[in-house]
């Protein structure tokens, strides 16, 4: 085996020793929760359309409402959303710059919070932006296994 392969093999292998440590990390009734749900990576957006629907003239408020008035959370950390029956629990999952370990804290849907995580500062005011959830992909189905929702994590995080 030659010594990019194995290399590559040991930084995956270090990620997933490292995601399973985050897991580890949290009470036995979030461990419980995880193992227990329906998995999705998500990405959050605040969405101010609804400050410019009908107020600008006719034709020109198909650009505002596709682009200008949309903020997406920026892609340096994974929102994954757990779903077990009607309950729902959201993290937040980051690597930690020039360590390789993760981080991951419980953000639910906490506005504040997730407006924290934003690089731009919202044009009229952060009230007047819905948040909105939208999914991505399916990390685990709720009868898969764990160990299924730890590699996708680190394929997702794995460098080509």
């Amino acid at each position: 085996m030659n010594s990019k392969i194995k290399n590559r093999k040991a930084i995956l292998c270090g990620a997933k020793i490292n995601i399973i440590g985050v897991y580890n990390k949290l009470s036995e009734d979030e461990q419980d929760f995880i193992v227990n749900s329906e998995a999705r990576r998500i990405k959050f957006e605040f969405n101010g359309q609804s400050m410019v629907r009908g107020k600008l003239p006719f034709g020109k408020s198909g650009i505002a409402y596709n682009k200008v008035f949309r903020y997406f959370l920026p892609d340096d950390r994974d929102f994954i959303q757990y779903i077990n029956g009607e309950e729902e629990r959201i993290y937040s999952l980051e690597v930690l710059q020039g360590t390789g370990h993760y981080a991951m804290i419980r953000v639910d849907r906490d506005r504040d919070l997730l407006l924290s995580y934003l690089d731009d500062v919202l044009p009229g005011g952060s009230e007047n932006y819905e948040l909105r959830l939208l999914n991505k992909q399916i990390l685990k189905e709720k009868d898969e296994p764990v160990e299924m929702l730890i590699n996708n994590i680190v394929n997702l995080h794995k460098k080509n």
